[in-house]
């Protein structure tokens, strides 16, 4: 918008505001256009006001915890900043993800201490759907951890979500990969995955499917054995993270692979 224009639309607005609509310069489809474009420029303003708002408010939600090998990372760690840890799942245990998170199968309801590696059962909160619904969260993220360090992340805009729907390429609000937000491609982005009769894919966060070897993403929950090279392992399930700084193809094996998915939610 040149300097000329910005000049009209303040001196016709602000004779339109004093009365004088009747001026020959503020006249037909010209002073309806202004008008309108003054409140399109308002509600950028109200929209960039809140998003500085909510960043500046919640910055330390967005943050993760410092990488360690030595330090034992403890949940209350986890949950500093007004996180709640309402999920852990454990690789290897071979219990379902998906069903665990969902409907509480084969979990505990007691809180794990640290991110100690261990075989345990699946936390899950007791009665999660109510917490959830009474929480009414307006943050969610998903965490991976290994070696007591948080190597993967993804943080949420939970508000009006319930346990499925938060999970969900269009509330992407930050990541530890630079490539995954709001507006990429994913052929698949949510909780029920990818599942046939050749694999077996939750929580999963994939950009495309052209083939093992062309398989391209960012997060999957491998619950048993698949066809692919990057669905075979010793146990299950596993928890795989592309190991760079965007997306990576699956079949060149370079994934990570975590000890524990989490999920956490903050009112």
């Amino acid at each position: 918008m040149d300097t000329l224009f910005l000049v009209a639309l303040t001196a016709c607005v602000v004779l339109m505001r004093g009365g004088y609509a009747d001026e020959p310069f503020c006249s037909g489809n010209f002073a309806g256009q202004l008008l309108n474009l003054e409140k399109s420029l308002s509600d950028v303003t109200d929209r960039l006001k809140h998003v500085e708002y909510t960043y500046n408010r919640h910055a330390n939600l967005l943050s993760h915890p410092p990488s360690s090998i030595t330090t034992l990372l403890r949940a209350a760690d986890l949950e500093k900043g007004g996180w709640r840890l309402v999920f852990r799942a454990t690789s290897g245990n071979g219990q379902n993800v998906h069903d665990a998170w969902l409907t509480g199968a084969g979990t505990t309801d007691t809180k794990p201490d640290d991110m100690s590696r261990t075989y345990s059962n699946h936390f899950r909160v007791a009665d999660v759907e109510n917490v959830w619904k009474a929480m009414a969260p307006r943050y969610a993220k998903v965490g991976l951890y290994r070696d007591n360090r948080e190597v993967a992340y993804v943080v949420f805009d939970a508000k009006d979500s319930d346990l499925k729907s938060w999970f969900a390429k269009d509330r992407v609000l930050d990541a530890s990969w630079s490539d995954l937000t709001a507006s990429g491609f994913y052929n698949v982005f949510s909780v029920d995955g990818s599942v046939s009769k050749y694999y077996t894919r939750t929580f999963l966060i994939n950009s495309a499917y052209g083939g093992c070897p062309k398989d391209l993403g960012h997060l999957a929950v491998v619950e048993k054995m698949g066809s692919c090279e990057w669905d075979t392992h010793p146990a299950y399930p596993q928890f795989l993270y592309a190991d760079l700084n965007h997306s990576d193809l699956w079949e060149k094996q370079r994934f990570g692979r975590a000890d524990f998915f989490a999920i956490f939610a903050s009112a």
